[in-house]
C-alpha cells in the first residue's frame, strides 16, 4: 500500500515538473518571437532554452499537442531541420492536434508563424472545423493567413465556407479579393459564376483581382459543362463591343481561350508587344492556349523580359503550343533566376520533346 502511494506521488511529482517545463518553455517562445524565421539565426537564447526544455518533456510525454506544437515552432524559428520530422509527427497525430489548433492560432501574435501553423492545420482539418476556418478567414488582419484559410476552405468545398468567402469579394485589400476569387472555384454554382463574372467586367477592380476572377471562371466551367453556355453569354458581348475597354476584352477573350474558342485571337496578336504588361500577358495567355506555330514568334520575345512574371507567361503559353520552335527560348529559360520562371520551362521543354521524340 504504502509502495503504491510513493508511486502515485511520484508520478504526480514528475508530471507537475514536466508541465513547468512546457510552461517555461512557453514563456521564453513568446519573450523571443521575431518576424521571419532564419537558417543562420542559429540556436540563439532563449529559443535554445525552450527547445532544450520541450525535448525533455517530450521525452516523457510523447504525443502532447501543445509541446509538439511549441517545438515546431522553435525548429522553424531556428532553422532547425528536426522542424520537418516534427512536422511529420503533428500530422500523424492528428486527432489531438485539431483539437487545440485553433486556440493556439488565436494565441499566436506573430502572422508569419500564424500563417505556417493554419497551414498545418489545412493539412489535417476536415469538415467538423469548417467553423474555426471561417472564424480564421473572417477576423483575423493578416491577409496571408486569411489566403491559408481560404485556401483550406475550398479544399474542403463544404458550403458553410460559401458566403464569407463571397463576403470577402468586398475586403477592402485587393490582395485578399484575388485570392478569394480563386477558392471560389471550389464552388461551381451558377450565383458564384455570376458573382466571378461581375469582378471579372468591373473596369473600376484592380487588374490582378480581375484576371483572378477570370481564371476561377474558365477553371469552373472546364470542369462542369453544363455552366459554359451562361458564361459564353456573358462575355462574348463586352469582348466583341466596340466600346468595351481594351482590359476587358483582353480578359473575356482570356477565359474564352481556355474554354477553347478562339473568338479573341486577332486582339491577342494585336497586343502581344504592348508596353503595357498586364494586357500583353493576357495576350500571351490568349495565344498559348488558342495559337499555332505563327503563334511562337508573338510569344518568344517576352523570355527576354525584364519582368519575371511575363517570362513565366511566356514559358508556360510556349508549352501550351506545344511547337518545337518554341525549344531555343525555352532553352535559355533553364538558368533563369527566378524558380517558378525555369522549371516552367523545363516543363515546356519536356513536353515538346515528349511530342517530337520518335516512338
Amino acid at each position: 500500500m504504502k509502495n503504491g502511494l510513493l508511486v502515485l506521488l511520484l508520478t504526480a511529482l514528475l508530471a507537475g515538473c514536466g508541465s513547468d517545463e512546457y510552461e517555461k518553455a512557453r514563456d521564453l517562445y513568446v519573450g523571443s518571437r521575431t518576424n521571419v524565421p532564419s537558417e543562420q539565426q542559429g540556436y540563439s537564447e532563449p529559443l535554445s532554452q525552450a527547445t532544450a526544455l520541450l525535448e525533455n518533456f517530450l521525452s516523457h510525454n510523447h504525443e502532447h499537442p501543445r509541446a509538439m506544437l511549441l517545438l515546431w515552432r522553435c525548429y522553424l524559428r531556428t532553422g532547425n531541420p528536426r522542424a520537418a520530422a516534427m512536422h511529420e509527427s503533428m500530422t500523424r497525430n492528428a486527432a489531438k492536434m485539431r483539437k487545440v489548433l485553433p486556440d493556439e492560432i488565436a494565441d499566436e501574435a506573430d502572422a508569419y508563424m500564424r500563417e505556417r501553423i493554419v497551414q498545418l492545420f489545412g493539412e489535417i482539418a476536415t469538415s467538423a472545423e469548417v467553423e474555426d476556418l471561417v472564424e480564421i478567414l473572417e477576423e483575423d488582419a493578416q491577409p496571408a493567413v486569411q489566403e491559408a484559410a481560404a485556401q483550406i476552405l475550398a479544399r474542403l468545398r463544404d458550403e458553410r465556407g460559401l458566403a464569407p468567402l463571397l463576403d470577402k469579394l468586398e475586403a477592402q485589400d485587393p490582395s485578399v479579393r484575388a485570392f478569394v476569387c480563386r477558392a471560389l472555384a471550389a464552388f461551381p454554382q451558377a450565383h458564384v459564376l455570376e458573382q466571378l463574372a461581375q469582378v471579372l467586367l468591373n473596369d473600376k477592380e484592380v487588374e490582378d483581382v480581375r484576371a483572378h476572377a477570370g481564371f476561377a471562371l474558365a477553371e469552373i466551367v472546364q470542369l462542369h459543362s453544363e455552366l459554359r453556355s451562361a458564361l459564353v453569354e456573358k462575355l462574348q458581348p463586352p469582348l466583341s463591343a466596340a466600346n468595351s475597354p481594351l482590359t476587358t476584352q483582353l480578359l473575356a477573350a482570356m477565359v474564352l481561350a481556355k474554354l477553347g474558342l478562339d473568338s479573341g485571337k486577332s486582339l491577342a496578336e494585336a497586343q502581344a508587344h504592348s508596353p503595357d504588361l498586364f494586357k500583353r500577358g493576357l495576350a500571351i495567355i490568349i495565344l498559348g492556349e488558342i495559337g499555332s506555330e505563327a503563334a511562337v514568334p508573338l510569344i518568344a520575345p517576352a523570355m527576354l523580359s525584364d519582368n519575371s512574371k511575363l517570362r513565366l507567361q511566356a514559358a508556360e503559353a510556349l508549352g501550351n503550343l506545344n511547337d518545337a520552335k518554341g525549344l531555343p527560348s525555352l532553352y535559355q529559360a533553364v538558368d533563369d533566376p527566378v524558380e517558378s520562371v525555369r522549371q516552367a520551362a523545363q516543363q515546356a521543354i519536356e513536353k515538346i520533346r515528349r511530342k517530337t521524340s520518335p516512338r
